[in-house]
C-alpha cells in the first residue's frame, strides 16, 4: 500500500514538473474567472425600470456612458459639454474622455459579432474586461520582476481587495480601471525594454510603453504615477552610476513617444504643461540628467572628468550640472515664482491633500490617507506586510553595497516615521502638527545625510 502511494506521488510530482506552465496559467485563469464572477454580480440590478436599458452604477460613470452613446452614433465627441455648468458648458477635451471612446469602439467591435448588443451593456461590461486585461499584464509584469508565485499572489490580491473592487465593479464605468489597465501595460512593456539585450527591442518596447503611458494619461490624471515612478527610478540609477546605454535608449524612446502624442493633441498643455506639473516634472528632469550623464560624463565631452578627477561621483556630477542648467531654463520658461510655487505644492501634497480645489476634493481618493484608514480598509496584518515588503525590496535592491544592513535599518526607520506621522486625525501625529512635521523632515534629512 505504501509502495503504491509512493508511486502515485511520484507520478503526480512528475506531471506537475512536466506541465508546470500549464498549471500556472490554469491558476491564473481561475483567479481571473473568480474576479470576473464577483464583478458581474450587479448586472441584473443595473436595469432602468422605465426604459429597460442598462445604466451605470454611479453618477460619474453615467457621464462617460452619455459620451460613449454620442460617440457610437456620431464617431467623435463634442468639445463643449453644454449639460455641465449650463448654459456656458465645460471644455471636456482634457477630462479623460478616452474612456468613452474605448467603450464606444468596443461596442462597435462587439456589434460585428453580436448584432443585438447595446452600448449600454458594453458600458457596464467594460470594467470587467479592463480588469481581465489588467490582471493578465500584471501577472506578466510581476513575473518578470520577481517570479510566478509572487505574480499569482499579486493577481489574487488585486482581484479580491474590496477597496479596489469599488472602482472595477461591473457598471462602474468611470475612467479609473482603464487608467490602471494602461498603467500596468506601460510598466510591463518598459520592463521588457529594460531587460532586452537588443537595441531595437529597447527602442521598440520603450516606444510601446510610451504609447500606453499616453493612453493612460489620456484616460485619467492618475497616470502621472507612471511618469513619477519611472522618472525617480531613473534618477536613482544615475545617482548610483547604474545607467547603462540600453537603459538610456529605452528611457529616450519611452519619453519621446509619450511627449510627441501629448504635444500633438495638446493634452494638459502639452510638454510645457507637464514640465510645470510637480508629479510629471521628474520624468523630464531625469531625462535631462540622463542626457548630461550619457553625453557629457560618460563620453567626457568638454573634458569634464578631467576637472572632477573622481572627487565627486559621476552620477552626482550629472545631477548637479543638470540642476544648474535646468534651474536657469525653468527660470526663463516660468519665472522666479516657479520654485516657490513648487515648494509650496510639495508641502501641501505631503501634509495636506493631493489637490486643493473644491471640485477635486469631492473625490475621496484625493484626500491624503491616515494609517487608521489603511488598517480599516486592508486589515492590520496586510498593512504590516506592506511595510515589511517595502523594507525587503530596499534590502534586496542594495545587495551590492557594503553598508546594506545599515542602510536598510535607516530606510525602515524612515518609512516607519514617515507613515506614522499621519497616524490619525485625532492624534498628535495628524500630519499637520509641529511634531508630525519635525519627525517627517527629520527622518528625511537624517536618511540622506547618512547616505551621503
Amino acid at each position: 500500500m505504501d509502495e503504491e502511494l509512493k508511486i502515485r506521488k511520484e507520478k503526480v510530482l512528475k506531471f506537475i514538473t512536466n506541465n508546470k506552465n500549464v498549471l500556472i496559467y490554469l491558476v491564473l485563469f481561475l483567479i481571473i474567472a473568480l474576479g470576473a464572477f464577483i464583478r458581474v454580480q450587479p448586472f441584473d440590478k443595473l436595469i432602468d425600470s422605465t426604459t429597460g436599458k442598462y445604466i451605470s452604477i454611479e453618477l460619474d460613470s453615467t457621464v462617460f456612458l452619455r459620451y460613449a452613446e454620442h460617440i457610437a452614433e456620431n464617431d467623435v465627441l463634442y468639445n463643449i459639454d453644454k449639460m455641465r455648468n449650463y448654459p456656458v458648458g465645460v471644455f471636456i477635451k482634457d477630462m479623460g474622455i478616452f474612456t468613452s471612446y474605448f467603450v464606444a469602439y468596443t461596442y462597435r467591435l462587439f456589434n460585428l459579432f453580436i448584432p443585438n448588443i447595446t452600448v449600454q451593456y458594453v458600458d457596464i461590461l467594460y470594467p470587467v474586461l479592463a480588469t481581465i486585461i489588467m490582471t493578465l499584464y500584471l501577472f506578466l509584469f510581476v513575473r518578470r520582476v520577481f517570479n510566478y508565485k509572487v505574480a499569482l499572489l499579486c493577481c489574487l490580491f488585486i482581484n479580491l481587495l474590496p477597496s479596489f473592487l469599488f472602482r472595477s465593479l461591473g457598471g462602474s464605468s468611470d475612467h479609473d480601471i482603464l487608467v490602471m489597465m494602461f498603467m500596468v501595460m506601460a510598466f510591463y512593456f518598459y520592463t521588457v525594454a529594460l531587460q532586452s539585450k537588443k537595441l531595437r527591442n529597447n527602442i521598440l518596447f520603450g516606444a510601446i510603453a510610451g504609447f500606453t503611458t499616453f493612453l493612460s494619461m489620456y484616460s485619467g490624471g492618475a497616470a502621472q504615477f507612471v511618469l513619477l515612478v519611472i522618472g525617480v527610478a531613473t534618477l536613482l540609477e544615475i545617482l548610483f552610476n547604474k545607467l547603462e546605454d540600453p537603459h538610456f535608449y529605452t528611457y529616450f524612446s519611452w519619453l519621446a513617444v509619450f511627449s510627441i502624442f501629448i504635444q500633438v493633441i495638446n493634452l494638459k498643455a502639452g510638454i510645457l504643461g507637464h514640465l510645470n506639473t510637480l508629479s510629471t516634472m521628474p520624468a523630464y528632469l531625469a531625462f535631462g540628467v540622463a542626457l548630461c550623464h550619457f553625453f557629457i560624463i560618460k563620453r567626457n565631452l568638454f573634458n569634464v572628468n578631467g576637472y572632477i578627477k573622481d572627487k565627486i561621483p559621476r552620477g552626482v556630477t550629472s545631477v548637479l550640472l543638470t540642476f544648474i542648467f535646468g534651474s536657469a531654463l525653468f527660470l526663463i520658461l516660468f519665472g522666479p515664482n516657479f520654485f516657490i510655487d513648487k515648494f509650496n505644492q510639495v508641502i501641501s501634497y505631503v501634509f495636506h491633500f493631493y489637490t486643493s480645489s473644491r471640485w477635486a476634493l469631492t473625490v475621496a481618493e484625493n484626500r491624503t490617507p491616515y494609517v487608521v484608514d489603511w488598517i480599516g480598509q486592508f486589515s492590520l496584518l496586510y498593512f504590516l506586510f506592506m511595510l515589511l515588503g517595502i523594507v525587503a525590496l530596499f534590502y534586496d535592491s542594495t545587495k551590492s553595497l557594503k553598508i546594506r544592513n545599515k542602510l536598510t535599518f535607516l530606510f525602515g526607520l524612515f518609512i516607519f516615521i514617515y507613515v506614522f506621522s499621519r497616524y490619525s486625525p485625532n492624534s498628535v501625529f495628524n500630519g499637520g502638527s509641529t511634531l508630525s512635521r519635525i519627525t517627517f523632515y527629520g527622518s528625511i534629512i537624517l536618511f540622506f545625510l547618512i547616505i551621503v
